[in-house]
């Protein structure tokens, strides 16, 4: 959702914390178009925060929601990291991303799962407690805008096994999203992603007969290759997804000064130079809760 009040990034952020999911991030072109068109559609202003920020360290961007920082989609110069303050992420500058003091106030763009999915990383997960056969559980999940889950780490394995133990009461064999791609010994993911990692079980998978091609977990605690035709519960995974709601406008006014100063304002400490500034447009009539910001400071060529 986009949320109706504008807030700085980390306030922002914490907004979407309460509310049970994270600042949103972006990982395809599909999802940057998404977003940009959710921001267009439902609010008048220009652009929003999204969760990306590299205020743990200096060039090193991450998603708040804990996802993989592999897609990208900057304006052409950024992160420019201008005046040494750009830190947060803005979606929809000329289109694209731009780095943007943290402190400016801006509609923001959240993320979460739906009533009863779980999130983890960037994606909500549910146990399905209905024993199906693997493709009927496939189904199940593609109807309910996903897949079955697929695993890239020992923290997503971990992850999922708690959640079918806090759902069951047990360590119930559950269908996960891998099967037998049709060679020998290659297996895939049904939601498409990299088949990059697996913890089979000792022994596994041992293709005990021509039915098994499909992957359950819980089995003496780690994978087995089972008949798909088995009946168990099933884990499905999603993306989380973003919703809008009508935010109030938010008012950013493009100014271009001319000032005179004996000092090099280039050379100047930027931070107290705008602080300076602010109190003098205050004094003459500007509203004392708007934030000042430099893009850009030129010196004129003597």
């Amino acid at each position: 959702m986009i949320f109706k009040n504008s807030a700085d990034w980390p306030a922002s952020e914490e907004n979407c914390v309460a509310m049970g999911g994270h600042l949103a991030s972006v990982h395809s072109s599909e999802e940057h178009t998404f977003i940009v068109n959710l921001v267009l559609n439902a609010s008048s202003s220009d652009s929003a925060w999204i969760g990306g920020s590299d205020t743990a360290q200096e060039g090193a961007w991450v998603w708040t929601d804990g996802s993989a920082f592999s897609y990208t989609y900057w304006n052409k110069g950024e992160p420019s990291n201008y005046g040494q303050w750009e830190n947060c992420m803005e979606i929809n500058y000329h289109g694209k991303w731009n780095d943007l003091y943290c402190k400016l106030v801006l509609p923001s763009v959240c993320a979460k799962c739906q009533d009863g999915w779980l999130q983890f990383k960037s994606h909500c997960f549910k146990v399905f407690t209905t024993n199906e056969n693997f493709k009927t559980s496939e189904e199940n999940c593609v109807s309910a805008g996903g897949h079955l889950a697929s695993m890239h780490s020992n923290a997503d394995n971990v992850f999922i096994k708690d959640l079918v133990w806090n759902t069951t009461n047990s360590n119930a064999v559950t269908w996960i999203g891998a099967r037998d791609a049709g060679q020998l010994g290659k297996w895939v993911w049904t939601d498409g992603s990299a088949f990059d990692y697996s913890i089979w079980s000792n022994g596994q998978p041992d293709k005990h007969s021509p039915l098994e091609q499909c992957v359950e977990i819980n089995y003496l605690d780690q994978w087995n290759d089972a008949n798909c035709d088995n009946r168990h519960p099933s884990v499905c995974a999603k993306r989380i997804t973003s919703q809008s709601a009508n935010p109030s406008p938010v008012r950013m006014i493009h100014l271009q000064l001319k000032m005179t100063s004996n000092e090099d304002l280039m050379a100047s400490n930027i931070k107290v130079f705008a602080e300076q500034l602010k109190e003098k447009m205050i004094k003459k009539g500007l509203p004392n809760n708007f934030t000042l910001y430099f893009k850009q400071l030129q010196k004129k060529s003597p």
